[in-house]
């Protein structure tokens, strides 16, 4: 599979626009410990819309998921499949089908 060249916000929403796709957690938000959301986890786009997606572990599971806002550009850097928020702190690596 070719390694994704995402550069800019609206690649990224792209890329995550695409069914089937899903999200490995690398860091959290800055002063987030832990509880339901871990390093590692790998969540799928369950909802996509123009202010951010939800996400969700099990496609089994009730409800929307939990949200991802988003942002600003300016609060975004990418290399490739990585996406991380500067402002608050946490990365993903975006996995497509």
């Amino acid at each position: 599979m070719p390694q994704l060249s995402i550069k800019t916000l609206s690649d990224f929403k792209k890329a995550l626009s695409t069914e089937g796709t899903k999200l490995e957690t690398l860091a959290l938000a800055n002063n987030v410990k832990s509880g339901r959301l871990r390093i590692g986890m790998i969540r799928f786009v369950n909802i996509y819309n123009t202010v951010g997606v939800y996400l969700k572990e099990n496609p089994e599971d009730e409800g929307r998921g939990s949200f991802l806002d988003w942002g600003k550009a300016n609060e975004w850097v990418f290399d490739n499949d990585i996406a991380t928020n500067i402002k608050y702190g946490y990365s993903y690596r975006i996995i497509q089908p």
